[in-house]
């Protein structure tokens, strides 16, 4: 065999580029799939309440035609855009198996508002109202795009003032002062999510070195949080990803 027809015959082994477009590609067609499959019994349905007319009844046949005329029907329907069901399982798959098919990077585990590796600390998190998830997310499985906004609630250690530290780097969008001595932060983060950060307590000056428009690191300080306010943490998709 020639240099040449030896060189033929190896093989390259796929990038990882190479089987992140695969997977990609498959999520495409899994979504695209159950759109069809929808359009297609919504057509069965539509057709179940049309009378057939005339002396002549249709022949298995016509009938076997007409459910392939749907198909493809139902097939070109999707490729030219469909009725937006495929996009939203696609996002749905992504935001599931995405991280570990390598089609998105993982959310890093946050540095705030309060240190979360201690459980006294973290209370509890509660989803939109219109959410019904099978379980409820931990603070460090937030993802960009996963749906609602969930709201964590952190207590500081009693007799004990706790640091309030941003989670993830981003760029302070605004903080407002309430009523009863409350503060409020809210961060768009560079990982597609949104901070709205609510405690008492937060004096001592830190407030005053931050103006929006500033970026803050993950872990910088925003202020202090007294043991006697807890602190109300809302994640949520940013609304301009």
């Amino acid at each position: 065999m020639s240099e040449i027809g030896k060189l033929n015959n190896v093989r390259i082994p796929p990038t990882a580029a190479d089987k992140a477009k695969a997977a990609d590609e498959k999520l495409h067609q899994v979504a695209d799939m159950y759109e069809q499959h929808f359009i297609r019994s919504m057509m069965k349905e539509m057709r179940a309440t049309v009378q057939e007319g005339g002396f002549v009844k249709a022949s298995n046949a016509e009938k076997l035609f007409r459910d392939q005329l749907d198909d493809q029907y139902a097939e070109q329907w999707t490729k030219s855009g469909g009725i937006g069901l495929s996009k939203m399982i696609y996002e749905q798959l992504i935001d599931k198996y995405g991280t570990k098919m390598g089609l998105k990077q993982p959310v890093d585990k946050p540095l705030g508002p309060l240190p979360i590796d201690q459980k006294s600390q973290f209370t509890g998190a509660q989803m939109a109202p219109q959410a019904a998830p099978a379980r409820v997310a931990m603070p460090g499985e937030v993802s960009p795009k996963s749906g609602q906004p969930v709201t964590f609630t952190f207590q500081s250690p009693p007799d004990q003032k706790t640091e309030l530290k941003n989670p993830w780097v981003g760029v302070l969008l605004d903080k407002k002062y309430l009523e009863m001595d409350q503060m409020q932060y809210r961060i768009k983060h560079d990982n597609g999510l949104e901070s709205l950060i609510m405690t008492r307590g937060t004096g001592l000056g830190m407030e005053q070195k931050l103006s929006p428009g500033d970026t803050i690191q993950a872990g910088e300080q925003l202020g202090w949080v007294s043991s006697a306010s807890p602190v109300y943490w809302t994640v949520k998709p940013n609304v301009s990803e």
